[in-house]
């Protein structure tokens, strides 16, 4: 049943992640980039850096998905056992989510920083940072609760409770996802607008804050399951079950904001 499992979200990731998620991403990206100076873009037409990488980003999302598919008919009835096959699933995600990140920088470089921002700021701009919505506290809560996380698996190795084996292991995913997450929370933080605003419209921010605060807090709830498992031997699920059910939770979201998602579609020719 586990591997049924794998395969089905392995196979529904392709159109929900490679398709549509890579169609409202520049949706999104359309949109803001309009929006960063739009008499700016009506007296320079020719200016199509945005749309280039657009479509460049769109067969990468597109081959990914082609070669996603033929790996999964081709291994997915050779494999045996959930974690082979869990590769399936998460080896696309870490490329396209590598793709993604290349295409966020030359974004930057490209085209946010080609634009010349306006001299007048709308004053609806004001007062849309993240920390407006969501008490600083809580984020240093979550953090602390992860850094303890931390240093009871030290503290486990140490009184010979784990395997060093163990520990790297638990250790590199924490800290993987303490600068991941930092980084996204210090982008979060610093920017005044971004996808949900479009997407959700007002209650934008608000949506961000609780999805940032909540991934903390998730992470630090599975890092608990983690020590109850491995230094107590009580064992309430899986970190599998885990990865599968928080993959189903990301294909629900990526679909949610498939139907909201508002914003021109940036290609000129489909």
């Amino acid at each position: 049943m586990t591997d049924f499992l794998v395969i089905l979200l392995a196979l529904t990731q392709i159109p929900i992640i490679f398709i549509y998620s890579t169609k409202n991403l520049n949706h999104f990206l359309g949109q803001k980039t309009i929006n960063i100076n739009s008499i700016w873009f009506k007296q320079h037409a020719e200016f199509t850096n945005h749309i280039a990488l657009a479509k460049i980003f769109k067969y990468f999302s597109s081959s990914l998905a082609i070669t996603s598919l033929i790996a999964i008919i081709y291994y997915g009835f050779n494999m045996s056992g959930s974690d082979q096959l869990l590769a399936l699933l998460l080896a696309p995600n870490f490329i396209w989510i590598g793709g993604f990140s290349i295409y966020m920088m030359l974004f930057q470089f490209l085209v946010t920083k080609r634009i010349p921002t306006p001299e007048i700021r709308s004053a609806s701009m004001n007062n849309r940072q993240l920390r407006n919505y969501l008490p600083m506290w809580l984020i240093y809560l979550a953090y602390g609760l992860l850094a303890l996380i931390f240093t009871i698996y030290i503290w486990a190795y140490f009184s010979q409770t784990i395997t060093a084996e163990l520990l790297t292991r638990r250790l590199t995913g924490l800290g993987i996802f303490i600068i991941t997450m930092s980084l996204i929370t210090y982008k979060s933080f610093k920017n005044k607008v971004s996808e949900f605003t479009f997407i959700f419209d007002q209650n934008g921010r608000k949506i961000e804050a609780i999805i940032n605060c909540g991934l903390l807090y998730t992470s630090s709830l599975l890092g608990i399951v983690l020590i109850l498992s491995d230094i107590f031997g009580i064992v309430i699920f899986t970190p599998l079950s885990f990865v599968l059910v928080a993959h189903l939770c990301v294909q629900i979201y990526l679909i949610t904001l498939f139907f909201h998602a508002k914003g021109k579609n940036i290609y000129q020719t489909s």
